[in-house]
C-alpha cells in the first residue's frame, strides 16, 4: 500500500533521493548508515524549526555530514529559501511552489523509514541500490 506522502510529494522525495545518490556516486562503497545519520539530523533540525526551537548542535561528521549538506541544499530549495544549482542549469533558480516545513519533515521521515527498510533487506548499501533503480 502506498503512503499519501509518496503519492502527493513524489517529486520532493525524488529530489531528496537524487541528492543522496549524488554523494553516494562520489563515494562508492559508502554504507547506508551515513544516509541514516543524515536523515535523522535533518528531521531533528527541521522538526525543531517547525516548533520554533533552536536546532541542536549537529553531531555528525565525515560522509554523514556530506550527505546531510547535499540533502539540506535540496530541502532549502524545496522550501523556497534558496536557489539550487541543478535548477539554474535548467533555466530556473527558484522552486515554483515551495513546500511547508511540516511537509518536508513528513517527506524526510518517509525516506528515513524507506532507508531503514531497504538497508535491512539489501545489506549495507541496500537503500542506495534500491533508489538507484529509479533515479538517474
Amino acid at each position: 500500500m502506498s503512503h499519501p506522502v509518496e503519492e502527493e510529494y513524489q517529486d520532493v522525495l525524488q529530489n531528496l533521493e537524487s541528492a543522496v545518490l549524488a554523494v553516494s556516486r562520489q563515494h562508492s562503497g559508502m554504507p547506508d548508515y551515513f544516509i541514516s545519520d543524515a536523515y535523522e539530523a535533518l528531521i531533528t533540525n527541521y522538526a525543531a524549526e517547525t516548533n520554533e526551537r533552536i536546532p541542536p548542535k549537529l553531531r555528525i561528521n565525515g560522509l554523514a555530514l556530506e550527505v546531510f549538506h547535499g540533502i539540506k541544499n535540496v530541502c532549502e530549495w524545496r522550501l523556497g529559501r534558496s536557489t539550487f544549482e541543478a535548477a539554474e542549469k535548467q533555466g530556473g533558480t527558484t522552486v515554483e511552489t515551495p513546500i511547508s516545513l511540516e511537509i518536508l519533515v513528513k517527506c524526510l521521515k518517509r525516506l528515513h523509514k524507506s532507508q531503514k527498510y531497504w538497508t535491512q533487506e539489501g545489506g549495507r548499501q541496500g537503500y542506495q541500490n534500491y533508489i538507484s533503480q529509479f533515479i538517474r
